[in-house]
C-alpha cells in the first residue's frame, strides 16, 4: 500500500455517496450536506459534508472530521489497510499490491481463481452432455430457464470424480493447488474431488471473482447442500450468493429508496433476478452472519429479510438482526435501524418461499416486499399474536423482545413499544423500563421469538472508558494527565488491568514495547492484557492536537462520570417510582422517608440539568 494508491482510490469516491450509504438522512444545505452526526446522539444536525473538498466535520460533541477514507475507517472501526479494501470495493476498483509478499500471494490467488474458472467451465459442459440429463430435468422442474442456466453458469458435477481431476491436471494445475482451491480434498489414498452427482452453483464475491461453489443434491441424498470448504478465497460466512450481480441494481436505486433483499437459497435468488428483483442476495443457508451483514450494508442501509415462511426462516431473519446488533452496537436510531441501517421483515404465506411465491403470484410477493414490517413491529406482533398457556409464558415472551428494545436508542420508538408490551403482559410500563435498563444492549442474548440464547460476541465494543483508555495508550503526550486518573474510574475489569499495567510501564502502548513484563501478573493474565492492548491500539481515535490532549482526556472523564451519575439517578427514580406504585396498589400512603428521598433525587436531577 502506498499514498499514491490511497489517493487514487479516494479520487474515485464521491464523499456524499459514501456518507449516504451510512447516513441516508443526509440532506443538501446550500453548498454543503447536513445530518445528525452518526457518531453521537443529537437532535440538531451538526454533521456537515462538503463534496467539492472531500471533507466531513462534526461541529457538535465530536468536534472532529476528515475525508472519505477517514469516515469509512471511523464507521467500520477498521485498520487503514482494511479501510482501503472497503473503499476500493465501493469505488469498483482493484487494489494494487506492491510488496513482494503481496505479489506472491496475489499470484497464488490468481492460480486458485483460474482453477475455479476451469472447474466451472467443466461443470457447465457436463450439464450439456448425456451425464447431465437428470440435472437438466431437475432444473426444468424447478422452473429454471435455459437463459438463467447460462446466465448463472449453472453446471453438473458427474458421478465419476476423476473426470474433473484429469481435466485440471491436463491444464497444468498441481494436486496441491487443486486442494488449495477447495475443489478436491486430501485423503490417505490421495486427493478426491469433493462434488459428485450434484447441480453446481458457482459463487462469486462482490468483485465478481469466482471463489467457490455450492452443490445441490437432486434427490434425497444428504447433505442436501455442499459448499466449498474454507480456503484462501472462500469462507461461507463471508459470502452472499448473487452479491456481485445485485450491487449494480442497488446502486441504481435512489438513495432514499435503496434496498437489498435477503433470501435463503440459490433458487430464491435466481427466481428473484429473473423477474427484475435483482437487488436480491442469498445467505447460502439460514444462518446469516455478522460478516455477511457488514458486507451488505456497505451498499444498502435498508435490508429486507424475505426468508421461508417457517420457524427456521423467522429465526434466520432474527439472527440477521442479532448479527447487526453484535457488529454495530450503537443502537437503533429510527424505525428499526442501527447507524441508520433499517431492517425489515417480509412475512411470506405459510408453506411458501420466495422461489415458489414468485412463480405462482409475483404481484403478491412484490406487495409483501413493499409492505415489510420494521423489525421491532414484527417482533412485538409475533409475541402478541402467539397463544400462551399462562401468564408466566406470556411474560417470558415479552422478556425475549427486550434485548432488541434495549438496543433501540430512539425514545419515540421505544416508549410506544414498551407500552404495547406492558399492556399485553399486564405489567406496569415502569417495571418493564426498569428491566430494560438492566439489559446489556451491546451483547444481545435473544435471537428468536423464544427464550433460546446465542453466544455473546467476543469482539471488543468501544464505549466511553474504552475509548479514553485507547487514547491514553496511543498518545504518549497525555501520560502525565492519564496517570492522575483513579484506577477505580475504570469499571470494566480488563480495562482496569490494562490501565494499571500502563501506569507501571510507559511503553505498553507503543510500538517499541516488548511486553508488559510485570512479575506480579500471571502468564495467562499477561496474554489477555497484551491482547487487549493490541485491540486498543487498533481502535480508531480522533486526531487531536497534542496541546489539546490533556483537556480532551479530562473532558472525556467528566462526561463519562456525568453519564454514570445520570444512570444511577435514573435507577433510583425507577426504584422509588416502583415503591410508590406498589404502595398505591396496596392502598397505603407514601411514607415521609420515601417522599424526602423522591424530593432529594428530583433536586439532584434539576441541579445536574443546570450545569
Amino acid at each position: 500500500m502506498t499514498n499514491t494508491e490511497a489517493q487514487d482510490i479516494k479520487s474515485r469516491l464521491d464523499i456524499v455517496e459514501v456518507v449516504s450509504r451510512y447516513v441516508p438522512d443526509l440532506q443538501q444545505s446550500g453548498a454543503n450536506w447536513k445530518a445528525c452526526c452518526p457518531f453521537h446522539a443529537e437532535k440538531t444536525p451538526s454533521f456537515v459534508v462538503n463534496s467539492s473538498k472531500d471533507l466531513w466535520y462534526c461541529y457538535g460533541a465530536c468536534a472532529t472530521g476528515g475525508d472519505s477514507l477517514s469516515f469509512i475507517q471511523k464507521m467500520e472501526s477498521s485498520s487503514f489497510d482494511r479501510t482501503l479494501d472497503i473503499a476500493a470495493e465501493l469505488a469498483g476498483v482493484e487494489r494494487q499490491r506492491y510488496s513482494r509478499a503481496n505479489q506472491q500471494t496475489n499470484e497464488e490467488h490468481q492460480r486458485l481463481l483460474a482453477i475455479n474458472e476451469s472447474a466451472s467451465i467443466f461443470f457447465q459442459n457436463e450439464l450439456k452432455t448425456s451425464n447431465g440429463i437428470k440435472a437438466r430435468e431437475y432444473l426444468s422442474t424447478r422452473g429454471i430457464s435455459n437463459e438463467s442456466i447460462s446466465s448463472w453458469e449453472l453446471g453438473f458435477a458427474p458421478r465419476d470424480r476423476r473426470q474433473l481431476l484429469d481435466n485440471l491436471r491436463a491444464k497444468g494445475f498441481s494436486e496441491e493447488e487443486i486442494v488449495s482451491a477447495g475443489v478436491a480434498g486430501q485423503y490417505d489414498n490421495g486427493i478426491r474431488v469433493l462434488f459428485s452427482n450434484r447441480v453446481m452453483f458457482p459463487t462469486r464475491d462482490a468483485k465478481g471473482r469466482l471463489i467457490g461453489f455450492g452443490a445441490r443434491a437432486m434427490g434425497e441424498e444428504t447433505p442436501k447442500y455442499l459448499n466449498t470448504p474454507k480456503t484462501e478465497l472462500y469462507e461461507k460466512r463471508n459470502t452472499l450468493y448473487g452479491l456481485s450481480r445485485a450491487i449494480p441494481k442497488i446502486r441504481d436505486q435512489n438513495l432514499d429508496k435503496r434496498k437489498a433483499i435477503v433470501v435463503e437459497g440459490y433458487m430464491d435468488v435466481i427466481a428473484s433476478h429473473a423477474v427484475g428483483l435483482e437487488e436480491t442476495v442469498a445467505s447460502n443457508g439460514t444462518a446469516i452472519t455478522s460478516e455477511q451483514m457488514n458486507q451488505l450494508t456497505r451498499y444498502s442501509q435498508r435490508i429486507i429479510f424475505a426468508l421461508d415462511a417457517d420457524e427456521a426462516g423467522a429465526k434466520a431473519a432474527l439472527r440477521g438482526v442479532a448479527s447487526i446488533m453484535e457488529s454495530k452496537p450503537s443502537g437503533i436510531s429510527n424505525t428499526g435501524s442501527s447507524e441508520n441501517i433499517q431492517m425489515m421483515i417480509a412475512t411470506l404465506p405459510a408453506g411458501e418461499d420466495p422461489d415458489s411465491l414468485i412463480k405462482t403470484n409475483i404481484q403478491q410477493y412484490e406487495q409483501i416486499i413493499d409492505t415489510a414490517k420494521p423489525v421491532l413491529d414484527f417482533l412485538i406482533d409475533s409475541v402478541i399474536d402467539r397463544r400462551f398457556n399462562d401468564s408466566y409464558e406470556k411474560k417470558q415472551a415479552v422478556e425475549s423482545v427486550l434485548p432488541y428494545l434495549a438496543w433501540t436508542n430512539d425514545e419515540l420508538l421505544r416508549t410506544p413499544a414498551l407500552r404495547r408490551l406492558a399492556r399485553f403482559a399486564d405489567i406496569e410500563p415502569d417495571i418493564l423500563r426498569k428491566r430494560l435498563g438492566a439489559i446489556d444492549a451491546s451483547t444481545p442474548k435473544i435471537v428468536s421469538g423464544n427464550t433460546k440464547t446465542s453466544q455473546p460476541t467476543q469482539q471488543m465494543q468501544p464505549d466511553g472508558e474504552t475509548e479514553l483508555l485507547a487514547l491514553l495508550l496511543q498518545r504518549s503526550f497525555v501520560r502525565e494527565t492519564g496517570i492522575s486518573i483513579e484506577e477505580d474510574f475504570f469499571e470494566q475489569a480488563l480495562n482496569k488491568a490494562v490501565f494499571l499495567a500502563w501506569k507501571n510501564n510507559a511503553d505498553i502502548g507503543s510500538a517499541e514495547s516488548k511486553g508488559i513484563g510485570h512479575s506480579d501478573i500471571d502468564a495467562a493474565s499477561l496474554v489477555v492484557i497484551e491482547d487487549r492492548v493490541s485491540e486498543l491500539n487498533n481502535l480508531p481515535c480522533p486526531e487531536y492536537d497534542d496541546k489539546d490532549l490533556s483537556k480532551v482526556v479530562l473532558g472525556m472523564k467528566e462526561e463519562i462520570l456525568r453519564r454514570r451519575e445520570q444512570a444511577r439517578l435514573r435507577t433510583e427514580v425507577l426504584d422509588l417510582a416502583q415503591t410508590k406504585f406498589e404502595n398505591r396498589q396496596n392502598g397505603a400512603d407514601d411514607s415521609s422517608d420515601i417522599n424526602q428521598q423522591w424530593d432529594s433525587i428530583m433536586e439532584k436531577i434539576r441541579m445536574k440539568s443546570r450545569k
